[in-house]
């Protein structure tokens, strides 16, 4: 994959908005949306699911148990036909498929 598509991948995942919640300074519990951090590669790029289990959740500690990426996250990739793995317990790899 060229150096200008994985650049356009990684924009169009930095693009997503992913449901999440977070106190506010009322403490209330609200929605809000996030970006994925996203890292270019020279064959693909990185997402991170570090302090984030909204993106993804390699332990499962919020998501019954096992390894979760966010739908979101899943959709795009369906959609511009590439593959999400997991690289480690923090970051997922996005390569064509």
């Amino acid at each position: 994959m060229t150096t200008q598509k994985i650049t356009k991948l990684a924009n169009a995942f930095r693009s997503v908005e992913v449901d999440s919640y977070e106190f506010n300074d009322q403490n209330d519990y609200v929605e809000i949306k996030i970006n994925p951090t996203v890292s270019v590669r020279d064959t693909h790029i990185l997402i991170s699911g570090e302090g984030n289990q909204d993106i993804a959740d390699w332990y499962g500690e919020a998501h019954g148990g096992y390894p979760w990426i966010c739908e979101e996250l899943e959709a795009l990739a369906e959609k511009l036909g590439v593959i999400i793995e997991w690289q480690d317990a923090g970051t997922l790899s996005v390569y064509p498929e």
